[in-house]
């Protein structure tokens, strides 16, 4: 994170994300890869928002903030009136390789107590260098109880494959418990994605972020979703399976099993008729012939396929 960026697009998704998975009763904890130097890029530039009042219905508060910041710099971020009490911030610039160990050493005394901790290098995560978190500093902030989040920027590849390997190295390099993504597009000039992946998050957190992603996708010309790990849909997979048996001796029904959160297995989402075979077969001419008139297809599909989208 640079002083440059600072108050861009990305700052008003990511603070409204934090607050709505802090929600009160957690603490959060900024990690800011803070680079000192401008890069000579002219990154950081999206500040439209400021004069949009759509974002409002995002956070409001968040909003208004950083449409007043007096400067850009990470320290005037770290001064708004947004934060949750007991807030910590590791604002030390990136250190050469040589002294990097003890870099993270001391971020991780600086967020001590955090129940959230977010990592916020330029790049994402990648090799060691100032502008990447690697694989081993997320897992060195893994604490029971805590949820690390890190900003990723996705590659113009297939992003779905490209979450499921990024899922999956995580999973394999941090031992994480579970690995859960929330997947932003805003169409400015054109598209731009930011992801956010938590590591460990508790059933609480997804349930936040799933209300992070309905509001973000009430807002034009924005789309988000949230994308479970493959662990994580056969763990649910597993104990719908094991709801069923219990339903069958009588004992109460559990929710049926998802994709992706919320995206119930063969069933339209707006009038609940089942589909045959696997998922969400056929839905597109059953959409077309039936619910048209309520959303074209074309703007439905997203929000189906990722849970997002409500009767």
């Amino acid at each position: 994170m640079r002083d440059q960026y600072a108050g861009d697009l990305s700052d008003l998704l990511k603070f409204a994300l934090l607050r709505v998975l802090a929600a009160g009763d957690k603490t959060i904890g900024v990690a800011w890869y803070y680079n000192a130097a401008h890069d000579g890029r002219c990154d950081g530039c999206h500040r439209e928002y400021r004069d949009q009042p759509k974002w409002k219905c995002l956070d409001s508060t968040v909003w208004s903030a950083l449409k007043e910041l007096p400067e850009r710099s990470v320290a005037a971020l770290e001064d708004l009136p947004i934060w949750p009490a007991q807030t910590h911030f590791h604002r030390v610039s990136v250190p050469v390789r040589a002294r990097r160990r003890s870099w993270v050493e001391d971020m991780k005394r600086a967020l001590q107590g955090s129940n959230i901790v977010f990592l916020d290098p330029d790049n994402g995560v990648g090799g060691t260098s100032k502008r990447h978190a690697t694989v081993g500093e997320i897992k060195s902030m893994r604490q029971p109880g805590r949820v690390v989040v890190v900003i990723k920027f996705p590659a113009r590849v297939n992003h779905d494959r490209q979450v499921e390997q990024f899922h999956e190295m995580l999973r394999n390099e941090t031992a994480a418990v579970s690995i859960v993504t929330v997947r932003t597009c805003v169409v400015l000039r054109q598209p731009t994605f930011r992801w956010f992946t938590m590591v460990d998050p508790d059933d609480a957190s997804v349930e936040r972020a799933k209300q992070f992603a309905r509001t973000l996708n009430g807002i034009k010309k924005c789309r988000a979703d949230v994308v479970l790990d493959a662990l994580d849909i056969k763990r649910r997979e597993d104990q719908d399976m094991n709801a069923a048996r219990s339903d069958s001796r009588g004992l109460p029904p559990q929710p049926p099993a998802t994709d992706r959160i919320g995206a119930v297995k063969n069933v339209c989402p707006e009038c609940g008729q089942k589909f045959k075979g696997n998922g969400f077969d056929g839905i597109d001419a059953h959409w077309r012939a039936k619910h048209e008139t309520i959303m074209p297809y074309k703007d439905a599909w997203p929000l189906v396929k990722s849970g997002n989208y409500h009767r």
